[in-house]
């Protein structure tokens, strides 16, 4: 449980700093991926691949395919597959 706090205080700031809908939610192919950038850089300096800016990457993948989640975090990554799906921000 402590280290997921102390993934949450990490990821925060940079959350908080994207714009948000008119629902108070950020889109989740917006926001989860800035945020895993984000946090591995800053905590680790790992680029992931997978994560990499839209705009950097032609035919990037999405965040929920990404090989290291789906090996490493399959539950996340159904998770936000679901939200994908869903059309609901975080």
């Amino acid at each position: 449980a402590k280290h997921i706090l102390a993934v949450e205080e990490s990821v925060r700031p940079t959350y908080e700093a994207l714009p948000k809908n008119a629902q108070g939610q950020i889109p989740p192919e917006d926001v989860f991926p800035a945020v895993v950038r984000s946090y591995f850089a800053k905590e680790h300096g790992w680029v992931v691949r997978g994560f990499e800016p839209p705009l950097l990457v032609a035919n990037s993948t999405a965040v929920h395919s990404a090989e290291i989640l789906g090996e490493k975090a399959p539950g996340v990554a159904a998770a936000l597959q679901a939200m994908r799906r869903s059309g609901h921000g975080l």
